[in-house]
């Protein structure tokens, strides 16, 4: 226990509050720099943007709005190799169908040569499976409704940011200010 003396404050704290007394405009950018690169350090890993809003967020006790708010939960590592592998493996396997040289054609009776039939025409046993082509026109469609889902939450997220940065500011700052009116006093 610390005795009467002793001050221990957090280093964000203690940055505010050196500002505070110097003078001087709040440096918000070298605090949340800090807090990240203290964070990192006990982790030992670095997060992604969404995730390390998040947990900064929860520290700094900004109410959450369940409505707009997303939570973002930290993957492991090995679970991305594993994605990552298997992704490589299947894109591995569509190449090699991809280069594989297509069937040729066998000579019918009287020298005519059989078409190969695909799925869409007749449905049997004789019917040649053909590899399923990379990109369609469906899949095109589905990639720009994501990229448009996508934008859209992060410019809902850029404007929710200067919010939540308020909120914690008010939070940090609140209680240094009646700690140094205290000392003032």
């Amino acid at each position: 226990m610390p005795s009467q003396n002793e001050l221990i404050i957090h280093p964000a704290k203690a940055s505010c509050l050196g500002f505070i007394i110097e003078d001087t405009q709040i440096n918000l950018g070298t605090i949340v720099a800090s807090k990240i690169l203290m964070h990192v350090k006990q982790r030992r890993t670095s997060l992604s943007f969404p995730v390390l809003i998040t947990e900064l967020c929860k520290r700094a006790r900004v109410p959450q709005d369940t409505k707009h708010d997303v939570e973002v939960m930290p993957t492991a590592s090995a679970d991305i190799w594993r994605i990552e592998d298997n992704c490589l493996k299947d894109q591995a396997e569509r190449m090699k169908a991809a280069s594989a040289p297509p069937p040729t054609p066998t000579p019918g009776p009287l020298g005519i040569p059989i078409a190969t039939v695909t799925p869409t025409d007749i449905t049997g046993s004789s019917a040649t499976i053909l590899p399923r082509l990379p990109l369609t026109q469906v899949s095109l469609l589905r990639m720009g409704q994501l990229a448009f889902f996508a934008n859209h939450r992060a410019t809902s997220l850029e404007a929710s940011i200067p919010g939540m940065i308020q909120v914690a500011q008010t939070d940090v700052v609140t209680p240094l200010n009646t700690t140094i009116d205290a000392l003032v006093a």
